[in-house]
């Protein structure tokens, strides 16, 4: 619960109302009743923090979600001190506020979204179609296993807003423009991509020249309602704009550092589609919202919104610089319009159970289906084998329903390339063979330990200095018909990174022009070959092994445009900075 995005939200209620600390919210009092491990990721938001010009660390998350979390931690918090428990704002109690938070604001969504889709639909389709988008989506990892972010709070928001631009529409009080401002600047200042939820209001029951006319005469006659709701909105700033100002000496303060949008290079495709934290892999149902563009005319009052909004907020959350959105599965800001789209979903529903059984039969299998892709990709991520922000389609779907990795599921994760059958091709020559027993400098190292391959190891430390590398220069006469190359080494690895990792990395190039290149991980590969299961019931893609040596090989198959001349080059990576052992690296040609 407590590290990252979760930790960076929720800790200004520890910091406010139990330790005092908001100038130096990274900070953790000398407290042993809290777990090491909420220490170590608050120590992130230093290390990864911002020194303001007032010289503190700014919590570069806004305060809108421990704003909605704050009823779950006071009842943490006052059943901890009656119980006379660890009050401390990271203990077992919170921890489960926490999760009853995500739930509560996820059901009270599906609840408002029911509301609302009972007004255009029956009442059998409306109940299917909530429980669709939640068993369908990545809403159900971020209820049932990622609390804390702020995605579940804002699919609730979204569906409140609309549900009071209805009811504004309907009976223009003020006190509702007053609660619908104050959501809308709750959301804006929660995540301000989200602006776009304010075409919610401004685009709603407008779908003709009259509802366009409609909607000017409503905005006219009810000028004081929307000053008002502005109002409400610029109070849902104001907490905010006092933290940066405390912190800062602005009022305005840009908390994300260099982290910034491309504006004119969005991953809008990637975002959407692809199996690297995209949104549709991920949340499978929503096709059925894409499908539902077809039957806009049963939901008219909500097509412009969704005809608008859509495009504009892919552009500006795929603008991003981290457009795959890491720590969680799939593209976690699409869930927010997750309410909006349940219409067109409804609309795909009812169609189809208006027409012949035949049709209503396919259409639960295929429901049926993609709850059991979300429910599989949900499973193994939670399970430790599928990391969602680094998968690629070949290896995601090919994990789909199983329960296991192999050594080969581990490659495929790296370089998106099947492993041949060893037992169907034929080696022709080793090409190049490295065994470090020249040793040319202080890095070679003598193998006196019982390591029996070789009189000296290659150790590469934390200055990068970068070893021997296999190069050889591609002829037709040496290749002939063979189809693939085989990278191999042996490996010892002492620490372990999640982003940063030492790679097996063997290119093409011809002349400086790169035209092939696939790097796959040593860390969490030394110690499988060759056994599935090696030392563990079930490997998880973070497999590591302390201080033992082990062979790391894949295969990379030679590709058909290759010329004579090119070169091919099989080295070691230290993304990591740190220490990796290398021996007995060998290229060598298959057939």
């Amino acid at each position: 619960m407590f590290y990252g995005d979760a930790l960076g939200y929720y800790t200004y209620l520890p910091a406010t109302f139990i330790y005092q600390n908001l100038t130096s919210i990274e900070q953790l009092p000398a407290d042993s009743t809290i777990h090491p491990s909420v220490r170590e990721h608050a120590n992130t938001l230093k290390v990864e923090g911002l020194h303001t010009p007032k010289g503190y660390i700014v919590d570069q998350y806004t305060y809108a979600v421990a704003l909605m979390e704050s009823p779950f931690f006071f009842a943490a918090h006052a059943w901890e001190k009656i119980t006379g428990g660890r009050a401390n704002g990271y203990s077992y109690s919170y921890t489960v506020a926490m999760k009853i938070s995500a739930m509560t604001y996820t059901l009270l969504g599906l609840l408002l979204t029911f509301s609302i889709l009972r007004r255009y639909f029956d009442e059998y389709t409306s109940v299917l179609t909530v429980a669709l988008v939640l068993l369908g989506s990545n809403l159900f990892w971020f209820t049932l296993h990622q609390p804390g972010m702020s995605h579940p709070i804002l699919f609730c928001l979204y569906t409140f807003l609309m549900y009071l631009t209805i009811k504004v529409h309907e009976r223009p009080k003020k006190g509702l423009f007053i609660v619908a401002g104050f959501i809308a600047g709750l959301i804006i200042i929660m995540r301000p991509t989200d602006i776009v939820c304010l075409f919610i209001p401004l685009l709603y029951n407008v779908y003709d020249k009259p509802s366009w006319q409609g909607k000017l005469v409503f905005i006219r006659k009810n000028h004081i309602g929307i000053l008002l709701a502005a109002i409400a909105g610029f109070i849902a700033f104001v907490p905010q704009l006092l933290y940066w100002k405390m912190i800062s000496g602005s009022y305005i303060y840009y908390s994300y550092g260099t982290q910034s949008f491309h504006w004119l290079r969005p991953k809008i495709i990637n975002g959407l589609f692809y199996f690297a934290n995209g949104w549709l892999p991920y949340a499978p149902v929503m096709i059925f919202a894409i499908a539902g563009a077809m039957f806009y005319k049963m939901y008219r009052q909500w097509a412009l919104v969704i005809l608008v909004v859509s495009p504009v907020y892919a552009y500006l959350i795929y603008s991003w610089f981290c457009y795959n959105y890491i720590n969680g599965l799939g593209s976690r800001p699409m869930l927010h319009l997750y309410g909006l789209y349940s219409i067109p979903i409804a609309a795909v529903i009812q169609y189809v159970f208006q027409r012949k059984i035949v049709y209503r039969i396919v259409f639960i299998v295929v429901c049926l289906f993609f709850i059991s892709v979300n429910y599989s990709f949900s499973w193994l991520k939670a399970e430790g084998m599928l990391n969602s922000e680094e998968a690629n389609g070949m290896f995601a779907t090919h994990m789909l329903f199983r329960n296991h990795l192999t050594y080969n599921d581990l490659v495929i994760n790296d370089i998106e390339e099947p492993q041949p059958d060893t037992t169907s091709i034929i080696k022709i020559a080793t090409l190049g063979f490295l065994n470090y027993d020249r040793p040319l400098n202080d890095h070679y190292v003598r193998a006196d330990d019982g390591i029996t391959f070789g009189k000296y190891y290659y150790r590469m430390n934390d200055d990068d200095y970068p070893p021997e590398a296999i190069r050889i220069v591609y002829s037709k006469q040496q290749f002939g018909d063979a189809r693939w190359l085989k990278c191999s080494g042996m490996f010892q690895v002492n620490a372990w990174e999640s982003y940063r990792r030492h790679l097996l990395k063997f290119s093409i190039y011809r002349g400086t022009k790169k035209i092939l290149e696939r790097c796959v991980d040593v860390d969490n590969k030394i110690g499988l070959l060759g056994d599935t299961c090696a030392h563990a019931s079930r490997p998880r893609l973070d497999h590591f092994e302390h201080g033992r040596w082990g062979a790391v090989s894949y295969f990379v198959k030679i590709p058909r445009d290759v010329h004579v001349g090119d070169s091919i080059k099989l080295e070691i990576w230290n993304l990591f900075h740190k220490e990796i052992l290398v021996d007995n690296m060998r290229l060598e040609l298959y057939k």
